[in-house]
């Protein structure tokens, strides 16, 4: 099958992990074989066109571009980045989609990437399907303009995934018939699971946690943060480790100065995706806290690990993670919860293991490369016929 796949969000050099499971997807689905060609904005730095691991990136040119700049990132309703990211987005997607006679368009998200696929799909006589993986269908469905976007796409597409069952009720919610709506719970690219090494845990291991993502508002990293010095006082020995980047960064590191416990907690900065199952295998818990979310790749990772998790319980990730069986599941305000489920599984490595080896299971059952793309590939079959 020839695949085009529109994101507006992709790897814009090597080793950067913004949108890493998009690039996943399509090299998966080239291993399978299949045609995958991609669609995706330019960046500063990055190459108008360049093959990765047998995909070929087309990168289009947009108003603001050259600064880096993103729609999210823009105080306002930005038209003029709005109406060139749409119009070279469909202008470019046109002319890949006929130049390598794509059998079918597939959007990254419902806006803007599933915008372009199904405008373009109308001019090329392709079906083209999306997938919601969470700020599409939480966050941009409820804001005046992106809202219609959104409606409007939905009615536009021969078939929906979404990666939660809390997505699949936005969904309808939002107008998308029941017919066209798929389920695929963590279905952002499958996991090849013989790239993650399960841990082996025991009473040695320093009582580490590991917070893997953007330094954001919804992120809600000032939780976790809250949390430590409770946790300090009864495992003083404890860390925290925070891999990722944001424009929160300054501002949280000088939250754990305030707070007392700037030793114990260390800022990794931005790491190479490859290396995050080292960092994993280092740890002893993954803690997670978000104020909405799709299904968040690196809790699906911690699990492949054998990780034990703690995570708000919000958006799909109670789809994932099973309170009391493959971690816990807290409100992402409950800062006193947050301290007592760490203290929790530190102080008990009996538990932790238990948890952690629940979590390799559920991952090896659900969450693997094969099962998830089987489960695409069915999705796609049913938008051609």
């Amino acid at each position: 099958m020839r695949i085009g796949l529109i994101t507006h969000l992709y790897p814009r050099f090597a080793g950067d992990y913004k949108a890493i499971f998009v690039a996943n997807l399509a090299r998966f689905l080239v291993e399978r074989g299949h045609s995958v060609v991609v669609v995706t904005p330019r960046w500063p730095q990055s190459q108008p066109l360049e093959s990765i691991d047998g995909v070929t990136i087309y990168r289009f040119a947009y108003w603001g571009w050259q600064q880096g700049q993103r729609l999210g990132e823009v105080k306002g309703v930005a038209p003029l980045m709005l109406s060139s990211l749409l119009f070279s987005g469909i202008w470019t997607s046109k002319t890949v989609t006929e130049r390598h006679n794509l059998d079918l368009l597939h959007g990254y998200w419902v806006v803007p990437g599933g915008t372009i696929a199904a405008l373009t799909g109308k001019l090329t006589h392709r079906p083209a399907v999306a997938t919601a993986a969470g700020s599409d269908l939480n966050k941009a469905a409820y804001r005046p303009i992106a809202g219609k976007f959104v409606r409007f796409t939905l009615g536009q597409l021969k078939q929906l995934m979404v990666v939660s069952n809390q997505l699949g009720e936005r969904a309808t919610e939002l107008g998308l018939p029941s017919e066209k709506l798929n389920v695929l719970v963590g279905a952002l690219c499958g996991l090849d699971l013989s790239y993650f090494p399960q841990k082996i845990m025991s009473s040695q291991n320093l009582p580490l946690m590991l917070y893997v993502g953007n330094f954001s508002p919804p992120k809600r990293v000032d939780t976790i943060l809250r949390a430590m010095p409770t946790v300090l006082q009864q495992i003083p020995t404890a860390q925290l480790w925070l891999v990722g980047d944001g424009e929160l960064r300054t501002t949280l590191q000088s939250l754990a100065v305030e707070l007392g416990i700037a030793e114990q907690v260390k800022f990794l900065g931005a790491t190479a995706h490859q290396e995050i199952p080292h960092l994993m295998t280092q740890a002893q818990i993954l803690v997670h806290c978000s104020d909405h979310e799709g299904t968040p790749l690196t809790i699906m990772e911690a699990m492949a690990c054998g990780l034990p998790v703690v995570a708000s319980n919000v958006g799909g990730i109670p789809d994932v993670v099973k309170e009391g069986q493959t971690g816990y599941l807290l409100s992402p305000n409950d800062v006193v919860g947050f301290a007592e489920r760490l203290i929790t599984l530190l102080s008990q490595p009996d538990l932790a293991r238990q948890f952690g080896q629940n979590g390799r299971a559920f991952a090896e059952s659900h969450l693997s490369k094969e099962q998830v793309l089987a489960q695409i590939e069915a999705v796609y079959a049913a938008a051609l016929k």
